[in-house]
């Protein structure tokens, strides 16, 4: 419990969730809660299962021959742009195909969609599509550990967001060096609703309800593909199902393909992905791997520090990963760090963010580092930490007056002496801060209307409620902003 200050509140005050019961009683609707329409279709991907291979014939004909199954559409198919990130000025520049239409990038990416008159049929009729390769033109590198150990150089690109601390160059050596390796792996986002969406056309254009938490890019891409004017496509998203990042760019692919298929069926359509379907075909966080150097006095305090990191993109450079340099930073002194940051392309689907990018990989490698540095010294890791803070840092006050809090020592002995009585069972205790950097941008307008009869109020903004509370929050403030009840 805490306390928080009542001239502040609601905005700190521990109120329910505003759609808290809705959710728990099932009675909140989400994208594949929205009732079915008449002659409603389903669609599936049909997946690759050859990488670097050219895609040298597509047979559909004993899919289409199942009874209920209307369509297969693949990239012969789009009139437009076969590409579902069109946004290079705030994106990267590589294409990155709705449906495969030559050589495949990665293993599960889609060459092609089948339409039928059921969810189930459907992901059935997909396996009996029959895909024809040729030979693949290049040996394949799944993980960035592959490209690396094979020297494979004209994947690995320099990335604009390297630093240099201002006194790293004339930073003196220190009483040792501490040399490491560090690696961790992609995460799956594991959002609860998969990758959905629902195509319903009308009589000027197509309505879209899709599970996607950029809504923008979702119309921007989808006009582009169909050839059709953005104000034709009217976007609906009501809530998420979970997203953790990884619905800001992948959802657009299933979005755009269920576009499609409603665009040439004439008939409104469903596409929600299976999770064997989703794993497969949609990119997860960005491994890493991370190699540092570090000078260091016997008192924990770091005089200079080397870090090179390379990440896993995946199957293009799309998605720039810059925050992770921002957070490898955390609580800590860095104008002695320096840090080289690669990026390397692999055969798997293109990595994404995932929920607050780039902190784990950076707070991972710049802690690890710290318990390297305390193993090395012979300190308690606490200490190191602290050592290496700046002197007007806020949380140089906060730190000790927590390890008192929380009874930090004493819970540390305790913990040393079972570890020195039992063999095989042992306990541990850190802690470890972090300094999460705010920036605001991509922010969008929100409309409120206050109703002239009896007062009440309606609010409409851009947030994208996933399960954070957006719609409670966006009330709190409403109201603390008027200091009304």
């Amino acid at each position: 419990r805490f306390d928080t200050y009542k001239e502040n509140w609601p905005l700190t005050k521990n109120i329910p969730k505003i759609e808290g019961l809705a959710q728990t009683s099932g009675e909140a609707q989400y994208t594949n809660d929205i009732p079915a329409r008449p002659n409603e279709l389903h669609a599936a991907f049909v997946l690759a299962t050859k990488a670097h291979a050219k895609i040298e014939k597509i047979d559909a004909s004993e899919a289409l021959k199942q009874a209920g199954v209307v369509a297969f559409f693949s990239a012969k198919d789009i009139p437009g742009a076969n590409n579902f990130m069109y946004f290079p000025d705030f994106m990267g520049s590589d294409i990155e195909e709705v449906f495969c239409s030559d050589r495949v990038a990665y293993h599960g990416q889609p060459v092609g969609m089948i339409v039928a008159e059921s969810f189930a049929l459907a992901n059935r009729a997909v396996k009996l599509v029959k895909v024809s390769y040729g030979e693949p033109n290049s040996k394949v590198y799944p993980t960035v550990q592959d490209v690396l150990h094979a020297k494979v150089t004209d994947r690995i690109k320099e990335m604009p967001y390297s630093t240099l601390g201002a006194s790293y160059e004339a930073a003196p050596e220190g009483d040792m060096k501490v040399k490491g390796h560090f690696e961790i792996g992609g995460q799956y986002h594991y959002y609860m609703e998969t990758q959905c969406c629902v195509c319903i056309p009308i009589e000027d254009g197509m309505d879209v309800y899709s599970a996607t938490q950029w809504v923008d890019l979702t119309q921007m891409a989808i006009a582009k593909m169909l050839k059709v004017p953005q104000n034709s496509l009217n976007l609906y998203v009501r809530r998420l199902g979970g997203a953790y990042g990884g619905k800001g760019t992948r959802a657009t692919m299933i979005a755009c393909a269920c576009a499609l298929a409603a665009h040439f069926t004439k008939r409104p359509v469903r596409f929600v992905m299976t999770l064997e379907a989703n794993m497969d075909a949609i990119g997860k966080r960005y491994p890493v791997v991370s190699d540092y150097e570090v000078d260091v006095t016997k008192e924990g305090k770091i005089t200079k520090l080397f870090n090179e990191y390379v990440h896993d993109f995946g199957s293009n450079f799309n998605e720039a990963m810059g925050h992770a340099g921002m957070f490898f930073t955390n609580c800590y002194d860095d104008t002695i760090f320096k840090t080289v940051a690669k990026g390397v392309k692999t055969d798997c689907a293109s990595n994404t963010w995932c929920r607050a990018p780039g902190t784990t990989e950076g707070i991972a490698m710049i802690e690890t580092i710290m318990e390297h540095v305390a193993f090395a010294t012979g300190l308690d890791p606490l200490e190191v930490r602290m050592a290496n803070m700046p002197k007007d840092l806020k949380m140089l006050e906060l730190m000790p007056q927590f390890q008192a809090d929380v009874e930090y020592d004493a819970r540390k002995k305790k913990i040393e002496q079972f570890n020195a009585e039992h063999r095989w069972r042992k306990r541990g205790i850190a802690i470890v801060p972090m300094r999460y950097p705010l920036g605001y941008f991509g922010s969008v307008s929100a409309i409120v209307s206050i109703y002239h009869d009896d007062g009440t109020v309606a609010i409409s903004h851009g947030g994208i409620e996933m399960g954070q509370g957006m719609n409670t929050k966006v009330s709190s403030s409403c109201v603390h902003s008027w200091h009304s009840d």
